[in-house]
């Protein structure tokens, strides 16, 4: 069984949500825990983040974003902050063990409100590259690796759709024969 913590961006407090296989198949079913209250849910996963939810007949879409240690959760028109609760002890950080992104992309859909970064620039780990709006929130993207940029593929004031490429960034074997 799974728990998390969903934490609304605006604040507020923090709702408790545990969620395991209503049978041992792959399937959709779930019985989902929230704040103490059991229900029968389905959960989709759709591709690398997104998905839908379905509770009591209506269906939720969702997108997770992951920064290194955070986690975003964008359901149904609201960004929530997600915390792991965890049992056993953490893996190693994205730094020293997870691949590598290949691009930054569109967590939620939404307006690129600042692009923080240029073509052939190097970045740091978790350094802000680009800042978006939805739903009258702000969100400041980054990566849990450092790398340069290749290509930005977004601009101030474009409206992008959820998983969108904003940047796009050199592959290492690139860059590093560039620096040689």
């Amino acid at each position: 069984m799974a728990t998390i913590k969903l934490r609304p961006a605006a604040g507020g407090a923090a709702t408790s949500v545990s969620l395991e296989r209503a049978d041992q198949k792959r399937g959709t079913s779930h019985i989902a825990e929230i704040n103490g209250r059991r229900q029968s849910v389905e959960l989709e996963l759709l591709g690398t983040g997104e998905g839908w939810l379905r509770v009591g007949g209506r269906v939720h879409p969702f997108f997770c974003h992951r920064e290194g240690d955070r986690l975003q959760l964008w359901l149904a028109g609201r960004v929530h902050a997600v915390e792991i609760v965890k049992d056993t002890p953490q893996r190693a950080s994205a730094e020293t063990g997870a691949p590598r992104s290949a691009s930054l992309t569109a967590p939620m859909p939404g307006a690129v409100l600042k692009v923080l970064t240029a073509p052939g620039r190097r970045f740091k780990a978790h350094e802000p590259l680009v800042i978006m709006e939805s739903m009258k929130m702000e969100l400041t993207l980054s990566l849990p690796h450092a790398g340069r940029v290749g290509k930005l593929s977004c601009e101030v004031g474009e409206l992008v759709e959820l998983g969108a490429v904003l940047v796009e960034l050199e592959e290492e074997a690139a860059a590093a024969a560039a620096h040689a």
